[in-house]
């Protein structure tokens, strides 16, 4: 059962009643590792169940090294005292992006993120992490007027979606309103009358049902 002499079968000759003993040799499980864009790490030969050696660390300009993940998405991290060998496995890089700063060589991964609320109530500035998504502010108030959203630019193009959006610099976001007054509910549309011909006059608006809108436009177009 110590398995220290191999038998021969070219060889040797049954002489008596006889057991052999089979003798085995474990299969490493290969260890690969992906590195996203990094330098290349060898792979390793793991013994089923076993613990992997944490390999030479991988270097990528511009980036800094955050670990070594189970999957290509880098949602669970491996960890080399714990975790174990159970089959042939890749092992995936994960980076951060460095950013020089703009006033003094050195590096920063923060930016200030502003938000202008035209009017509005204030709302505090927030410190992002490079490439982080925003955290959703408390909404603004203004009297007369209902807050539609923040966006990108003053002119209020492109509103700021905080799902995927992310910050990569400095930035203020912009606050847009529409006038209270103006606003229509239950699926009414605005209707305005101009009740003289003289330019001068006041002109009434009404949200009015959208049946009784298009019956207006019928009367008004004949």
């Amino acid at each position: 059962a110590l398995l220290m002499g191999k038998w021969d079968f070219a060889v040797d000759e049954v002489t008596g009643n006889t057991t052999l003993y089979a003798k085995w040799n474990v299969t490493p499980f290969v260890l690969t590792f992906n590195a996203n864009g990094g330098t290349a790490v060898a792979p390793q030969d793991v013994a089923p169940n076993g613990k992997a050696t944490p390999p030479v660390a991988t270097t990528n300009p511009g980036y800094t090294f955050d670990g070594w993940y189970k999957d290509a998405l880098l949602m669970g991290k491996w960890d080399f005292a714990v975790d174990e060998v159970t089959g042939n496995t890749m092992l995936y890089a994960k980076w951060r992006k460095n950013q020089s700063s703009g006033g003094g060589g050195g590096s920063t991964n923060t930016y200030t993120l502003t938000f202008s609320s035209n009017g509005g109530t204030i709302v505090d500035v927030q410190t992002i992490a490079y490439s982080e998504k925003v955290r959703i502010p408390l909404t603004p108030t203004r009297k007369g007027y209902t807050f539609v959203g923040w966006y990108k630019e003053a002119k209020l193009i492109n509103k700021w979606n905080f799902s995927t959006d992310v910050v990569t610099e400095n930035t203020t976001l912009f606050a847009k309103w529409v006038d209270t007054n103006s606003m229509c509910t239950n699926g009414s549309k605005r209707l305005s009358f101009q009740w003289s011909k003289k330019m001068s006059e006041p002109v009434s608006t009404y949200c009015v049902k959208t049946s009784l809108f298009d019956k207006y436009l019928r009367l008004f177009n004949r």
